[in-house]
């Protein structure tokens, strides 16, 4: 997971645009999931037929195996609707709206908001819908004017930003903390 993230004078974010690279082991299915098979002379780990979803052999890795492997890896981004996430296959139009929404803030307040409007336990944006107690008692107790930013931010995004599907806030944490200044031409 990483972040290119501009930021203006007061610290607020101007721009930002995030993507992850997801690899698995050659036995996890999906045909456009980059695979890394380890390293060379490692033991061959099972072979998944995509189609199938059946171990039909071994990847076994070798250096020109594993050397066409990191050439065909994409970012979820690359991949675009072929990333299955879900039904939509919509990962970058998710990412596209939590980028949107952290437009003019700092990195504190991208902490507050993530913090106010998402559930404590999984990271994802409220629910008002939600089976847990938890949950609803958060949402339950906002005001209106949050309510509505609630909707607001499931009508582009119900994905979490900060789980081992990608930790975009730590990502963001370290643009902030690595930032250089940009440098004006003369």
């Amino acid at each position: 997971m990483y972040a290119t993230v501009l930021f203006d004078k007061a610290g607020k974010i101007v721009d930002l645009e995030t993507d992850e690279l997801e690899v698995s082991t050659p036995n996890y299915d999906g045909a456009s999931m980059p695979h890394f098979s380890g390293w060379p002379g490692s033991p061959a780990p099972n072979l998944t037929n995509h189609e199938t979803e059946k171990v039909d052999g071994t990847s076994p890795p070798t250096d020109q195996a594993v050397a066409k492997e990191v050439a065909d890896w994409k970012t979820k981004r690359d991949r675009a609707d072929n990333y299955g996430m879900n039904a939509k296959n919509d990962w970058w139009k998710q990412m596209d709206a939590w980028e949107s929404m952290f437009i003019g803030k700092t990195v504190d307040e991208v902490d507050a908001f993530y913090k106010a409007y998402t559930n404590d336990a999984n990271g994802r944006p409220l629910n008002p819908q939600s089976k847990d107690a938890a949950e609803l008692a958060k949402y339950n107790n906002m005001s209106a004017g949050d309510k509505q930013i609630v909707a607001d931010v499931r009508s582009g995004a119900t994905m979490s930003i900060n789980d081992a599907h990608g930790y975009v806030l730590q990502a963001i944490h370290d643009a902030w903390n690595k930032k250089k200044p940009v440098v004006q031409p003369r």
